[in-house]
């Protein structure tokens, strides 16, 4: 099946799939982080649909010698992914 905003579709699916789950309690702060290209759109529908922030997370990947187009890391340079409401706590 295709979808004609294939990100955006994606985050209104998820979205309620995942609402059982963060509002069970557990995850009082919860935050939606989003990879660029592709993943903001889909976290910004999950976003919406959960009612929780969300930041863009831009990673560095660490590829493998040779082989440019494989990931085998990743690094970001700011020390902790920020929100729209400060830095983030607990492990990330």
């Amino acid at each position: 099946m295709r979808f004609r905003d294939a990100g955006r579709t994606a985050g209104q699916e998820l979205g309620p799939r995942l609402m059982e789950w963060a509002s069970d309690g557990e995850l009082p702060h919860l935050v939606v982080l989003a990879r660029p290209r592709g993943g903001v759109p889909v976290a910004a529908e999950v976003a919406r649909v959960l009612g929780a922030p969300w930041d863009v997370l831009v990673a560095r990947k660490a590829g493998l010698p040779g082989r440019p187009e494989t990931g085998i890391g990743g690094s970001w340079t700011t020390p902790r992914p920020c929100s729209t409401s400060g830095p983030l706590e607990g492990p990330v």
